[in-house]
């Protein structure tokens, strides 16, 4: 054997990720690889394998597995790698946790990591320290950024800010600089808006509006077909009398013009049994948690708490119209809080976010924080070969960090039927979140249901033949989506 077939090429797995891609000008999946299969050409390793995870978060606020990164894991354990290459290390994990474990799998397997074009053995101390510094770096980007967007959703709510999602019926205001300046009604949807309100009021059918609206072809806010259930998401809310809510609570009247007055919304509450974002005013002493929340899944009438008095029999949730459905109280407050907890553990934080596209405002802010994201990468690297102090690279780092987490946030539209304590909540151990809600109120709970669910019915047993077998016969739909499931 000669000496050069002697020599052993050393064989690299490219992990990539990005946690989402809405504008499809970030630093893609395939663009993390194209640049470290040139790593690997310039350093003559061998691309045994390439592992992407799309869409997924690396921080300790993200639910969701990694498949690939676990994959990656098993084969490092297996022997079967012996460089592991990535853009950046944040690209493997924005937790100095999960970092420490990949990096003590790595010394003992005797794997080195290809970092940003440099490479770096686990069991070296100064290299030890540099890939600790950039884990840490990367833990206190996205927890810092966590921390202004709670801070942003908050203060918006407390000011009447708009912001999020562009609510049908209303268009956005602008000054010459681009700065957003409110909202205001939008002269072809408004009045559609306004229609639905008071035809609704008059007592016409959520179906009927929506027949209608389909056959004078009437856009809808997402494209595709109006339903009742469309109809009645637009009707039950409470903005559309120009107030700013907040975990159900209005935190600023008269926020931006009305597109309803109180007298017709009012009347279209009572006859959908609309729940929306309201606080009525028995909710303010409510001493029941579903009472009036859940609907009867037969007439879609509300439910009532009938405490059952002089029988030996727990109270009971019941249909107020009839005998058409009723569940024992304890039995369905508990079953409710399993779905908030589930919902909340189960859900990426990420995904409460919703950006959407626009006329070119994401690339360019994109390219605003790519450049200084190249700023930042440079005194990182000063700080690493230690020309910048610790201190000195915190008093840059922080005003860059604020400026870039500025430009995103202005980027994107955020969700805003959530309240911003339950979104700080997500992604976060069930006990967590089992402890966050278990400290609110029965009014605060009563808000965070109207909140996070577009849909809570009771099912009739005898009506519904198809339930699995021990369901409760609670329907759910979470706001913002059309899946529904069955407890």
């Amino acid at each position: 054997m000669t000496p050069a077939a002697a020599i052993r090429t050393l064989r690299a797995a490219i992990y990539t990720r990005v946690s989402k891609d809405t504008s499809g000008r970030a630093r893609s999946p395939r663009e993390q690889e194209a640049d470290a299969r040139r790593d690997c050409e310039r350093l003559g390793l061998s691309v045994a394998g390439v592992y992407r995870d799309n869409d997924l978060g690396a921080s300790r606020y993200s639910a969701k597995d990694r498949p690939e990164y676990a994959r990656l894991r098993a084969d490092i354990e297996a022997g079967r790698v012996d460089v592991v290459v990535a853009w950046e290390a944040s690209r493997l994990a924005r937790d100095t946790e999960v970092f420490g474990e990949l990096a003590k799998l790595c010394r003992k397997a005797g794997t080195q990591l290809l970092i940003n074009g440099r490479m770096h053995d686990p069991d070296d101390p100064d290299d030890e320290f540099n890939l600790g510094l950039g884990a840490l770096l990367a833990q206190r980007e996205v927890a810092s950024t966590r921390k202004r967007v709670m801070r942003a959703l908050d203060e918006n709510a407390r000011t009447g800010r708009v912001h999020g999602r562009l609510q049908y019926g209303y268009r956005r205001i602008y000054d010459e600089r681009g700065n957003q300046l409110g909202q205001e009604p939008d002269p072809t949807y408004g009045p559609v808006v306004t229609e639905m309100f008071r035809r609704i009021a008059a007592g016409e059918t959520l179906n009927a509006v929506a027949r209608d609206l389909n056959r004078r072809g009437v856009d809808r806010p997402t494209g595709g077909k109006w339903e009742g259930a469309h109809v009645a998401h637009i009707v039950k809310r409470q903005s559309y009398l120009g107030h700013r809510t907040h975990h159900g609570v209005i935190t600023y009247p008269n926020a931006w013009p009305a597109l309803v007055d109180d007298e017709t919304w009012h009347a279209a509450q009572a006859q959908i049994g609309g729940r929306g974002a309201q606080v009525k005013a028995a909710d303010r002493t409510a001493r029941h948690l579903l009472s009036g929340i859940i609907t009867c899944g037969v007439c879609g009438g509300r439910t009532t708490y009938d405490p059952m008095p002089g029988r030996k029999q727990s109270p009971l949730y019941k249909c107020h119209r009839g005998a058409h459905v009723a569940r024992a109280a304890p039995v369905l407050d508990e079953a409710v809080r399993i779905v908030v907890v589930e919902w909340l553990t189960t859900t990426d934080a990420d995904a409460v976010f919703a950006p959407v596209s626009d006329d070119g405002s994401s690339e360019r802010a994109h390219d605003e924080v790519a450049a200084l994201r190249g700023r930042l990468d440079g005194f990182y690297e000063a700080a690493i070969a230690g020309t910048i102090t610790a201190e000195g690279l915190a008093r840059i780092e922080g005003p860059l960090l604020a400026q870039i987490a500025e430009i995103e946030l202005a980027a994107k539209a955020q969700a805003t039927h959530l309240p911003a304590d339950l979104i700080a909540v997500v992604g976060r151990s069930r006990e967590e979140c089992e402890a966050w809600w278990d400290g609110k109120d029965v009014e605060q709970q009563r808000g965070t249901l109207r909140a996070l669910f577009a849909e809570l019915a009771l099912l009739s047993k005898r009506r519904e033949p198809g339930l699995p077998p021990g369901a409760l016969g609670l329907r759910v739909r979470v706001a913002g989506s059309e899946e529904t499931h069955i407890v």
